[in-house]
Parts: C-alpha cells; structure tokens; sequence
C-alpha cells in the first residue's frame, strides 16, 4: 500500500490461518488505512488464486513459503515488466530470487541471497509451478490444525536462519549466537509450554542483535522475554543494553533476584564498581558470583577479585586469586602478566 498499490490479492491455502490473519489485519486496522489510501484488499484461497485477475496481470508478486522450481503457473500471471519475487529451491538451499517478464515467454531471473524459509506444501507448490487450472485443497481437521499451529510456534526458530535474509557471514553468526547461551526459563524440558519457548527465542534474538549493536530493539526482546516467563539471562541482558549506569545496575540486580545464583550478574555489578573506584565493595559481588553454583565463567570473576585486591595492594590476595583464575583460563595472556607482576611485587 505504501507503494501505491491499487489492489492486493493475499492467498493462503489453509482456512485458519487466513482467518487469523484477516483478524489480525482488522486488528491493526490495516482496512481503514488501505480504504484511506484507495486500496481494494482481497483475501482468498488457492482456488481462487487465479480467478478475476487484472487484464494486463499483476505488476507484483510475492511468495513467501519456498518452491521447488520456477513457479511459470505465477510467472504466466505477471505484467509486462512485472516483477515476481519467491525463494527457490538450488543446489545451494533455497534462494531470494527476483523474477521480471520482460517479454512474451521471456523472463529475467536475478539472484539475491540464501533465503532458508519453509517450503509450501507439495500440492500447492506443484499448482503454482504448473500451468495447470486449480482448485481449492481440502482444510485440515479443526483440532488437528490447532495442535499443528502450536507445534510451529513451539518449532520455529529450531533453525534460526529460516526466513533470516543476509549475507552468509551474518546468518552464520546468527547461528553461532544463537546456540551460544540459553534463557533458564519456568519449566520442565519436557512439558515447556509456548509461553517459554517464545520467552526462550526472544531472548537469544536479542542477543543476536545486542552483537549487531542494535540496542534499542535487543532491549525490547530481553524485556519481553521476561515479562513471558523471567529469566536471570533476560535481566542480565537488558542491563547491558542501557547507557545509563543505574538503570543497568538495576536490571542487574533483578536478575539476581530471579535467580540468586546465576554468577553473571554478581560479576556485572562488581564490574561495575570495579570501574567506579569502589574496590572494596566490589570484593563482595565477585565472591558471590564465584560462590554461584551455575556460572561458567567463574575464572572471569577470580581475575577481577585479583584486580580488586591489586587496587587495594593487598598482594597476596591478588595473587592467590589470579592464580585461581589463571587454572581455570590458562589462554589467558594478560593473566600471565598479572602473575609476573605480583610474583615481582612479593619477592
């Protein structure tokens, strides 16, 4: 609509879903805006895909599930100079692909990125891909559909590039973040209800985009993912996200509060006074983050309780924890410094 559309046909094959999302477009009161831009939208099913369609075909198309081929049934449809985009299937995985008719029987394909969606039902891709006439495929069983939305919502990011359009650098790093850390949400593995699955996938998202340094929007995803189902992680997390010290620090003690044992932000905040010149004080939030049974990253805590000591000139203490920390991450070049420059200071 934004781009002058006149009119716009939405397909989709299964009768429920196209019920949700006609409530949803109401509900967000799309029918008013497309009324007041002079947009006719049409909802409908794949039988009637290809039914009154405009004389000169669609200036544009867009399919949004992956199809095995080049859809000619679709492309047959398409304006002089039109453009149809849809993700199809190559060697390499489904790709973005721009498709422009640019004379009668002549197309023009260009190649935009990897594009790893979900493929459309056999059926349905076959009768787009075909030039065959079509006709409407039989719903899904009420119950039987309820149980299959709920299983997607549950499934939909168990690959966390699907529908993720980029290039291959950053959808590998989305991968990586993403299995990097978990939110430690309510439930059992085994009986984990949606609220928590969606808690689960909004934080790791935020993470990506805390990577990215999209802050704004990864503090709406860790927010949101705590208000679903609160999760040390999600308040750890938001924290970081604020340029303002207290309010970070205040996200970080929340986490605690969730959580009285998740190490990451006992050592946050003693990071923080660390930073501040309060050293004394900040002995005490790195014991307790090392003192946290599930932390992993406790070899990070005994090197800023070594530092915090050092601030004190309390040498032996220092060395004591820098050799803590140094068992646990012996890589760690700049302890071998610390250690070299206590052991001097005490001979």
């Amino acid at each position: 609509m934004q781009l002058g559309a006149s009119r716009l046909r939405v397909v989709e094959i299964d009768d429920g879903r196209r019920e949700e999302l006609q409530r949803r477009w109401d509900e967000l009161r799309l029918d008013i805006v497309a009324d007041a831009v002079g947009c006719s939208v049409e909802w409908c099913g794949l039988g009637e895909a290809y039914e009154d369609a405009p004389e000169g075909g669609w200036n544009r198309i867009l399919v949004t599930g992956g199809l095995p081929r080049v859809p000619i049934g679709l492309l047959m449809r398409l304006s002089y100079e039109g453009i149809a985009v849809a993700a199809i299937g190559e060697e390499t995985g489904t790709v973005l692909q721009t498709m422009t008719r640019q004379a009668e029987g002549e197309f023009q394909a260009h190649w935009l990125a990897i594009w790893n969606v979900d493929m459309l039902q056999d059926e349905a891709a076959q009768r787009l891909c075909d030039m065959s006439p079509l006709t409407e495929i039989a719903p899904l069983d009420s119950i039987e559909s309820a149980r299959s939305n709920k299983l997607a919502w549950i499934r939909a990011n168990d690959e966390p590039t699907r529908d993720r359009l980029g290039p291959a650098a950053l959808l590998d790093m989305i991968e990586e973040v993403w299995r990097e850390v978990s939110a430690t949400t309510e439930g059992e593995e085994e009986d984990i209800g949606l609220r928590e699955v969606l808690a689960q996938d909004l934080f790791r998202m935020g993470n990506v985009l805390q990577r990215l340094g999209i802050l704004r929007v990864a503090a709406e995803h860790h927010g949101t993912s705590y208000l679903l189902s609160p999760s040390p992680e999600a308040a750890c997390y938001l924290g970081m996200t604020f340029s303002s010290e207290e309010d970070g620090l205040a996200w970080q003690r929340k986490a605690i509060e969730t959580n009285p044992n998740y190490g990451g932000s006992w050592n946050e905040i003693g990071e923080s006074l660390l930073q501040r010149g309060e050293a004394e004080r900040a002995i005490k939030w790195f014991r307790g983050a090392i003192n946290s049974m599930n932390y992993c990253e406790r070899g990070a805590a005994w090197a800023n309780l070594a530092r915090a000591h050092l601030e004190l000139g309390q040498s032996t203490s220092a060395l004591f924890a820098a050799q803590e920390a140094a068992s646990l991450m012996p890589e760690e070049e700049e302890l071998d410094e610390l250690l070299e420059q206590l052991g001097e200071a005490l001979v």
